[in-house]
């Protein structure tokens, strides 16, 4: 990756996205995986598309949830557009995230919307 997910347009972001998750399909298919940095690729592409989303969620008078997952930030957008409804909504996802994925994931923090 010659440029960093963050300088990319969103166009350019989602391309990088689809590109990576073939790629690392097609090696999954293989015998031995993909290179652990071509994940690391896929990863930070993921978490900066997601950042994004999140950010026009909050835009659009949702609101959105920061967390950590083994140590890696992620903020994800929610349908939630009161804080009642985030703080449920947070919950469930972050015991489904646990459980589906193996990794530790704790909320730093719910955002609410962006009033500008």
């Amino acid at each position: 990756m010659n440029q960093r997910p963050e300088d990319l347009t969103d166009d350019e972001l989602r391309a990088l996205c689809n590109e990576l998750t073939d790629r690392i399909d097609a090696l999954d298919n293989d015998s031995d995986g993909a290179p652990d940095a071509l994940v690391e690729q896929w990863a930070q592409a993921n978490r900066e598309e997601s950042r994004r989303d999140a950010l026009a969620a909050r835009k659009a008078g949702r609101y959105s949830v920061t967390l950590d997952a083994d140590g890696q930030e992620i903020e994800y957008e929610l349908r939630a557009t009161n804080e009642a409804d985030a703080k449920v909504e947070v919950e469930s996802g972050v015991e489904a995230m646990s459980k589906v994925s193996g990794m530790t994931v704790t909320v730093k923090q719910i955002n609410g919307p962006i009033t500008e």
